[in-house]
């Protein structure tokens, strides 16, 4: 009887010992389990974020090598055509090319394509605009001075100029609206210095129109009240 008594007694100490234990090792199984898993999203994580940070660096380098190739495409499709012959008529539309080629990176570079594409406009005009104004001077400058001394400065060709120059004005009109819509103040300091191009650029072509129009002419006056010049 009395070690039936203590058979029971150990049965009854030793079989919750047992359950704890089998209890604790399956809660430790449990916790590993739970740990693996949570590395794992981590681990996950951080390739998706390494892949879409790779993804946003590979597209920017992208859309900066397509800005470079768009404008490269415009200054070709824009560019000067015709060589002044008079040389400092030729430097000063060499300047202008410049200028023009600031503003078509700035018209890829903008966010706001109806911008862009109203830089871009003008930037085709003003070079066609420079080799008509070009053309223009030269052959006010073929003129002869036995020419001028009878029939006076090559008329038709200076309304002409003066045509362009009002032209020019409003190009700096809309030029100085665009300025306004820009928040990047690298964007607008190369809109100004188009602006400013623009501004010489009249004034060198009034210099050279005046310059032109000096000297005594018997029937030349008659011809320019004709032309309104």
């Amino acid at each position: 009887m009395k070690n039936k008594l203590t058979l029971t007694t150990l049965t009854l100490l030793v079989l919750p010992a047992m359950s704890f234990a089998v209890s604790d090792s399956a809660n430790q199984g449990t916790s590993t389990q739970n740990q693996n898993t949570v590395t794992t999203q981590t681990q996950t994580q951080a390739q998706t974020n390494n892949t879409e940070t790779g993804a946003q660096t590979q597209t920017q380098t992208r859309t900066e090598e397509q800005i470079q190739t768009q404008t490269e495409q415009d200054i070709e499709s824009t560019k000067q055509q015709y060589q002044a012959k008079n040389n400092a008529v030729s430097s000063h539309a060499s300047e202008i090319a410049k200028a023009v080629q600031s503003m078509l990176a700035v018209a890829n570079r903008t966010n706001d394509p109806s911008i862009g594409e109203q830089i871009r406009t003008i930037a085709r005009e003003q070079n066609q605009a420079v080799d008509s104004a070009n053309k223009a001077m030269d052959k006010i400058q073929e003129r002869s001075g036995a020419a001028k001394f009878f029939i006076g400065a090559n008329y038709g060709q200076m309304k002409e100029v003066k045509t362009i120059m009002e032209q020019n004005q409003e190009r700096i009109r809309e030029l100085q609206q665009i300025m306004t819509k820009l928040t990047n103040e690298a964007d607008k300091t190369e809109i100004q210095n188009q602006i400013n191009v623009l501004e010489l650029q009249n004034l060198n072509l009034a210099n050279q129109l005046a310059e032109e129009a000096k000297g005594f002419t018997l029937f030349g006056w008659f011809i320019r009240w004709f032309y309104g010049v």
